[in-house]
């Protein structure tokens, strides 16, 4: 039987292949239908709405540009989306918001679905294809299943993380409660120099705790993890790296810390971590010894408590999460036994469940409000 490029088998003709609500062809049935329309989904409500008479499933037909070699199109394993906005070989018809979306929403699906405009030859940044065996896409769409996960629809976060960064528009009073709307139990703040006192207002205002290291000293007062009343807290704490690095102006900088709170979430012991790397490990060279320092902190905390709590990292990982260096956050995630939830550039939430936990977490960007920060809202439902 023949093949597409990808390995999966042709169809001659479109007989029991499936419609696809969002394209005007049809797909293969099963796994591959789920996995496109949940693609489909993201796509629409994260990065731009698609229109189904721009977009195609099956076809018969060889290759683009080649006169060998069936197309993944043939075996009904690949779509194209809003096809005239992103013509075959155009590169940059997607902002860079966008393209980073598409990333996170690629990583969430363990890389079985491939984007044209990654190709390492010529780009086809419509085009959408399964780029894994039938067992890995099974696996990944009895997880979604098993996850109902649901995206944009999260309507209260348990955990917000923000790197805040408050200044050029707006104040920080605004800003909280922004994330407060979302009716979190944590609220993980970075970038907080300056605004402490507003931070302390509206925490008590609004029934919220305060657990940071000592406000004023220049390796702890960077971050606060903000923790609602009758949340359950059992312990909390900050460790502290004192390996000086260097900030993007040059500006040297003796250490980071990283806060931690061990809480009750839906019923369930949870510790969350709140972790800010040191800017520019893959910029900045000299950087390299106190960002490793911190990954190294990371995996030795996340190997207390396996069994007994659920694990939530929040972090400012200033390194992309599909990032293969070493100590990378996807590396982490791999050693701790951790997935990465929620992705947004160098933002990330990983979680761990603990033996026996019920809790499924999502995350997503909330893409409406930066709160005059360059990072994005990163809001965990569990």
């Amino acid at each position: 039987m023949a093949t597409s490029q990808n390995g999966w088998p042709v169809y001659t003709t479109s007989t029991g292949l499936v419609p696809l609500n969002w394209v005007t062809g049809r797909v293969k049935p099963g796994d591959v239908h789920y996995i496109f329309d949940h693609l489909c989904r993201q796509i629409h409500t994260r990065v731009e709405p698609i229109r189904r008479d721009w977009s195609w499933g099956w076809a018969y037909r060889a290759i683009r540009g080649q006169i060998s070699g069936f197309s993944n199109h043939a075996s009904a394993t690949a779509i194209d989306l809003n096809a005239p906005a992103h013509p075959l070989g155009q590169v940059g018809t997607f902002s860079k918001r966008q393209v980073e979306e598409i990333h996170a929403i690629l990583m969430e699906l363990d890389g079985v679905i491939r984007w044209g405009g990654d190709y390492s030859g010529r780009k086809d940044e419509m085009h959408w294809e399964i780029n894994a065996s039938p067992e890995a896409v099974k696996r990944v769409v009895d997880r979604l299943k098993a996850n109902n996960v649901v995206y944009p629809k999260v309507d209260a976060g348990e955990i917000v993380y923000q790197n805040i960064k408050v200044g050029r528009s707006g104040t920080v009073e605004a800003a909280l409660d922004a994330l407060g709307a979302h009716k979190p139990t944590v609220i993980g703040l970075l970038e907080c120099v300056g605004n402490w006192a507003a931070i302390r207002r509206w925490a008590k205002a609004n029934g919220y705790s305060i657990y940071t290291g000592r406000i004023g000293d220049e390796i702890s007062s960077n971050g606060a993890l903000l923790v609602r009343h009758g949340s359950g807290v059992t312990d909390h704490g900050y460790t502290t790296i004192s390996t000086p690095w260097f900030g993007p102006k040059g500006k040297k900088i003796n250490g980071r810390t990283s806060y931690w709170v061990d809480l009750v979430i839906k019923g369930e012991p949870t510790r969350v971590f709140l972790f800010h790397f040191p800017w520019g490990y893959g910029k900045v060279v000299r950087n390299a010894l106190c960002y490793i320092q911190v990954a190294r902190l990371q995996r030795r905390w996340a190997s207390f408590h396996v069994a007994t709590k659920n694990l939530c990292i929040l972090q400012d990982g200033n390194l992309s999460a599909v990032s293969r260096m070493p100590y990378s956050p996807r590396g982490t995630a791999n050693k701790i036994g951790a997935k990465i939830i929620g992705s947004r550039g160098v933002d990330q939430v990983m979680w761990r469940a603990k033996k026996g936990s019920v809790l499924k977490p999502t995350s997503r960007a909330d893409t409406t409000s930066r709160l005059g920060s360059d990072h994005y809202p990163l809001i965990t439902n569990v």
